[in-house]
């Protein structure tokens, strides 16, 4: 991609704005990727406006019938960080090799130190 001529989606907030562009700038992204990467940024929104409308409306709700509930947003701010999440991992950024990567010690190691 030729990111001379970088253009920022107009809707996306500051912070997703900062993030598109230094992935865009970063990386060379095939078209599907910089799909990928909007995608991801209008989650990661999406989920900071419902913690916007959790901080000042509580999480919880009363319906019609007096019956106290977890607020929408809640399931709305979770669903966006699950999306975000798997859209950036769908991206593939990683740049180091699996096979150099060191696996984690096992607890049994870790005991016996």
């Amino acid at each position: 991609m030729n990111n001379d001529k970088l253009t920022v989606p107009a809707h996306l907030s500051e912070e997703s704005a900062n993030l598109y562009r230094t992935i865009s700038e970063s990386y060379e992204l095939e078209m599907h990727h910089q799909k990928l990467l909007l995608l991801a940024c209008e989650a990661f929104d999406r989920g900071r406006e419902a913690r916007k409308v959790l901080e000042e409306s509580g999480l919880t709700t009363t319906d019609v019938r007096g019956v106290v509930r977890p607020h929408p947003c809640i399931a709305l701010e979770q669903a966006s960080r699950i999306q975000f999440l798997r859209l950036l991992r769908e991206m593939n950024l990683d740049t180091t090799v699996a096979s150099e990567v060191q696996p984690a010690p096992s607890l049994r190691q870790v005991r016996r130190g």
